[in-house]
């Protein structure tokens, strides 16, 4: 008799899961940073409640990249890969007009290379993460996303007439912090140089420790990030499970 420890290769869920999820954070998204640009969002009349509602826009915005992410990985719309793309794109789209096909091949090298000099998303600096940040958005930012970002803004603000300080507080602002808690729960945390890789294997990164309702909030689970290595056909809200099977496997007996 030998132990047999099951692998998260065989994983299965609702095959329109994914498309409700990616959905819904496409539809939250956009409304909470209408109405807070709108100043109708619930928690208005105050500054606290306007900084509230706009981090709460950030972490939609956090969603809207992440849902793209997955989309990459074909597991917004399984059965449907054509269609599974169409969304990760308009994910793209609306969080800042990046283009998908760049972003995805970007995203194949990484995952074959990761935290090596091959990858494209792996740039420490003895200038600090704030470097390694600015490349980062350096390679994917090209002039479309900033050409469509600015005329959205200046239609909004000189052609509707929206207040400028409530476009930038409640969507610019919310747009580009998202991009920077990204980076450092989801790039720079896992695979910065100079800590040990928790796992001596081919991964290269590692994951936080953070309890699941933390790791929900800071980056949508992506800071298990080396499940997410693991097993990349598992979608981010399935990550806590993944996690709790690779740290305490189901023993199954097998005949030898």
């Amino acid at each position: 008799m030998q132990a047999e420890i099951p692998t998260l290769r065989n994983w299965h869920h609702s095959p329109y899961k994914g498309l409700f999820i990616a959905l819904g954070i496409i539809v939250s998204c956009i409304a909470s940073a209408v109405l807070g640009v709108l100043d109708l969002h619930p928690l208005r009349g105050s500054l606290a409640g306007d900084v509230l509602w706009a981090s709460f826009t950030m972490w939609l915005f956090t969603g809207l990249f992440i849902t793209a992410h997955d989309s990459m990985h074909g597991t917004v719309l399984p059965q449907n890969p054509k269609w599974n793309a169409r969304v990760g794109q308009l994910a793209l789209l609306l969080y800042a007009g990046l283009s998908y096909k760049r972003l995805l091949a970007g995203h194949i090298e990484h995952h074959k290379t990761p935290s090596t000099a091959s990858d494209p998303d792996y740039w420490p600096s003895r200038f600090g993460p704030v470097f390694w940040y600015l490349r980062f958005m350096w390679q994917y930012v090209t002039p479309l996303p900033i050409i469509l970002v600015a005329g959205t803004y200046h239609t909004l603000a000189h052609g509707v007439g929206l207040e400028i300080p409530r476009l930038f507080g409640m969507w610019i602002a919310p747009q580009v912090l998202s991009s920077v808690q990204l980076f450092y729960f989801g790039t720079y945390l896992p695979h910065r140089p100079g800590t040990p890789y928790r796992r001596d294997d081919h991964h290269r990164t590692r994951s936080n420790s953070y309890p699941e309702w933390l790791s929900l909030i800071t980056c949508y689970h992506f800071g298990y990030h080396y499940e997410h290595h693991h097993a990349p056909w598992i979608p981010w809200w399935n990550l806590p499970k993944a996690r709790r099977l690779l740290q305490h496997p189901p023993i199954k007996i097998a005949e030898s």
